[in-house]
C-alpha cells in the first residue's frame, strides 16, 4: 500500500490528479483510469505491470512516445503521492472536441524482446537480476540476500523474453515482480495492510465460500516437475530449477509463500483508494466475518472523485491433489492492435488471396488478447501429460482447444458445450510425432520437394499421386494399387513420338478417356484390349458447328473415319461433274459482270 501521512481511508475527501508529460504539468485531468495486468490465479513469479488511460484538454505538444509521471493528491493542502511512470502508446492517441485521450504503459509491459546473456554480469541469480533490469531499463534490487548467490547458467535462458526471465528471478525469490513509482524493481510476496473494506465504504458482490490455504508448490523445472509440501498448491514454471537444486530451492520458496490463507473475492470501493496496489492484502468485513483478501487485480477511475475495485482469485490446484493440476493464465498482451487494422489491411489491393490468408492466420496468432492454459499430470506417474490452450477457463466450457503432448499438437473445435469433445469429429488440425500433418486447409506460397497422395477409404478406391512432374491415377483394391493412366510432361527430342515438348494424356490398355457431360453427351476414347483397334465413341449427337456429325451411340475407328473422309472428298470432286458445273457457273457470272 502506498504510504501517505493523511488518513487515506477517510471519506469524503478532496482528490487531485497530476500528469507530468515531457516536463509539461497537467492538472486539468478530465478522466483517468489505472489498472494492473495480473494474469490469472495466484502464482509465484508473476510479473505485474500497470498502465493508465487518460483524457486531458488537447495539449500544444506531441504525445506520441512521451514519458508520463503520474501522481495523486489527498487533503488540503494537497499531499502528493507518486503512482508511477509510463510511456504513451503512439497508437492510442485520439483527439475529439478539444480533448485528447491516450494510454501509457510502464516498462514491464513491453518486455517481450529476447533475453541475451551479458558476460559482464556474474553467473548468479543476483547477476541475472542485474542483467535483466539493465536490459529493461529499470533499477535492480541491489541485494537479494543469500538466495542471490545461487548459481545460474544464464546462457540457457537465451531465447526467453525479458519478462519470462524476470519472472524466473522472482520465482526463485518466492515473490512476484513489480515496479515502484521511481521505475525500480520490487520483489515481494503478498503483504498485509491496515485497510478494511466493509459495508460503510465498499460493495462486495462476490466472496468465495471457503478459504484457500497455500500448502504446496508445484514447479515445472528444466528437466521435470517437482512438488514440495502438501494440500492446496500453486503452480509455476522456472527452468532455473533442476534435479540438482530443486530440493534446496523449493524449500526456500516454500518458506516464503506457504501458510497464506485467504478468500476469493471481488470488492467494489465506490469512494476509491488509489493507495491500494496489487500484492497488498486487505480485510473484507462481511456477514459478521473478517476475511483476508490478497489483491491480484486492481483498477480504479478518477473523474474528480475516485472509485476502485480489487479482485482475488483461487489457488491453481484447488482439489488438493498432485494430479490434474490446472493453471489458468491470461495470454500476455503482445501488441495493441489498431481498431481499423483489419479494414486497412484488406484495402491493400496488392495482396493476393494467398497473401491475405497468411496475414489473417498470422493475426489470429499474434493479435491474440486472451486465453487460458491448463496443464494436466498423469494420474499414475505424476508427470505432465498434456497442455491445453483454451478459450475458456475450463475445458467443459471451451469451444476451441489446442492440445500439446509428446505425441504432437492438435486443435479441437466444437459448436456447443452440450456434448463432450470427440477427437474423431472435432479435430481440425493435427501434427504428430510421425511427421504427419492433417488439416482442413494447408496454404503456403510454395510447397517444394514433396509428393502428394490422395486415397479414398473404400473397397475400390481412387488414388492420385503427384510426383516427379507426373499426375498418376491408380485404382486401389485391397490395398493394392493398379495404374490406369497419367498426365505428364514429355520432353521433345526433335524426332520420334514427341518431336516437341508435350503435355501427354495417357491411359493404360483397355481404359477409357471421357470428355463431356457425365450422363448424356460425351466423347470417349478407348484403347480396346486385344482388338488392336483404337476407337472413338460419341454418346448423344456429336456436333460440328451445330450440324450433326455422328448420330447417337455411333462408333467409328480411326481407319473407318479416314475412309469416310476420303469418300466424301471423292464425291465432291466426281459426283455428277459438280466441279465442272461450278466452273461453268463461274464463267457465266464473269461474263455478266463484263457486259
Amino acid at each position: 500500500m502506498l504510504p501517505v501521512t493523511e488518513n487515506v481511508n477517510a471519506m469524503p475527501r478532496k482528490l487531485g490528479c497530476k500528469l507530468i508529460i515531457n516536463s509539461n504539468t497537467i492538472t486539468d485531468v478530465k478522466l483517468l483510469t489505472y489498472s494492473s495486468d495480473w494474469s490469472g490465479d495466484i502464482t509465484i513469479g508473476q510479473v505485474v505491470s500497470s498502465y493508465i488511460t487518460a483524457t486531458i484538454p488537447t495539449p500544444n505538444f506531441a504525445l506520441t512516445g512521451a514519458s508520463v509521471s503520474h501522481s495523486m493528491s489527498i487533503g488540503s493542502p494537497a499531499e502528493w503521492v507518486d503512482i508511477g511512470q509510463y510511456t504513451v502508446d503512439k497508437n492510442s492517441v485520439r483527439t475529439r472536441q478539444g480533448y485528447t485521450s491516450f494510454s501509457a504503459y510502464d516498462k514491464l509491459h513491453d518486455t517481450v524482446s529476447t533475453y541475451t546473456a551479458n558476460a559482464a554480469y556474474a553467473e548468479t541469480l543476483q547477476g541475472l537480476c542485474n542483467d535483466v533490469c539493465n536490459q529493461i531499463g529499470i533499477g535492480t534490487v541491489a541485494n537479494l540476500g543469500n538466495i542471490g548467490a545461487v548459481a545460474v547458467e544464464k546462457a540457457s535462458l537465451n531465447g526467453y523474453t525479458l519478462r519470462d526471465v524476470l519472472g524466473f528471478v522472482a520465482a526463485i525469490c518466492g515473490t512476484n515482480a513489480y515496479l515502484d513509482a521511481s521505475n525500480n524493481l520490487v520483489l515481494k510476496w503478498f503483504s498485509s495492510t491496515s485497510y478494511t473494506a466493509d459495508g460503510t465504504r465498499a460493495n462486495i458482490p462476490y466472496v468465495g465460500e471457503n478459504d484457500c490455504t497455500v500448502g504446496r508448490i508445484i514447479c515445472q523445472g528444466a528437466d521435470g516437475t517437482y512438488t514440495y509440501g502438501s494440500g492446496e498448491g500453486i503452480y509455476f514454471t522456472c527452468p532455473i530449477i533442476n534435479a540438482d537444486n530443486q530440493q534446496s530451492l523449493l524449500s526456500y520458496i516454500y518458506s516464503c509463500v506457504s501458510g497464506l490463507t485467504y478468500r476469493k473475492a471481488d470488492v467494489d470501493i465506490p469512494y476509491g483508494n488509489f493507495c491500494l496496489q496489487s500484492g497488498d492484502i486487505i480485510t473484507v468485513s462481511t456477514t459478521g466475518s473478517n476475511l483476508t483478501v490478497p489483491i491480484m487485480a486492481n483498477s480504479w477511475t478518477y473523474d474528480g472523485g475516485i472509485m476502485s475495485s480489487v479482485s482475488a482469485y483461487g489457488v491453481s490446484d484447488y482439489s488438493g491433489t498432485a494430479n490434474n493440476v490446472e493453471r489458468s493464465v491470461s495470454s500476455r498482451r503482445v501488441q495493441q492492435v489498431m481498431e481499423d487494422k483489419e479494414t486497412k489491411k484488406r484495402e491493400q489491393t496488392q495482396y493476393t488471396r494467398l497473401q491475405q490468408e497468411i496475414a489473417d492466420a498470422a493475426e489470429v496468432i499474434t493479435g491474440a488478447s486472451g486465453g487460458f492454459i491448463k496443464i494436466n499430470f498423469d494420474s499414475t506417474t505424476g508427470e505432465t501429460a498434456a497442455i491445453y490452450v483454451m478459450d475458456q477457463p475450463s475445458i467443459d466450457q471451451a469451444l476451441n482447444v489446442w492440445v500439446f503432448n509428446q505425441g504432437g499438437i492438435g486443435h479441437m473445435q466444437r459448436a456447443s458445450t452440450s456434448v463432450p469433445f470427440n477427437p474423431a469429429t472435432d479435430v481440425n488440425i493435427a501434427i504428430n510425432m510421425r511427421g504427419e500433418i492433417l488439416a482442413e486447409f494447408i496454404g503456403g506460397q510454395k510447397i517444394s520437394g514433396v509428393a502428394l497422395e490422395s486415397t479414398e477409404e473404400t473397397t475400390n478406391a481412387a488414388q492420385v499421386l503427384i510426383s516427379g512432374g507426373s499426375i498418376e491415377f491408380n485404382h486401389v483394391y485391397q490395398s493394392t494399387p493398379t495404374n490406369i493412366g497419367r498426365i505428364r510432361f514429355r520432353y521433345g527430342s526433335g524426332s520420334g513420338s514427341y518431336p516437341t515438348n508435350t503435355i501427354a494424356l495417357e491411359c493404360e490398355h483397355g481404359v477409357n478417356i471421357t470428355i463431356g457431360e457425365t450422363n448424356s453427351s460425351k466423347f470417349v476414347f478407348r484403347s480396346a484390349p486385344g482388338s488392336g483397334e483404337e476407337t472413338f465413341r460419341f454418346y448423344g449427337d456429336a456436333k460440328f458447328f451445330d450440324d450433326v456429325l455422328v448420330g447417337a451411340s455411333n462408333t467409328f475407328s480411326l481407319t473407318s473415319l479416314k475412309s469416310t473422309v476420303d469418300g466424301i472428298y471423292s464425291a465432291i470432286h466426281d459426283n455428277d461433274g459438280i466441279l465442272d458445273r461450278l466452273d461453268d457457273l463461274e464463267r457465266r457470272v464473269t461474263a455478266l459482270e463484263n457486259q
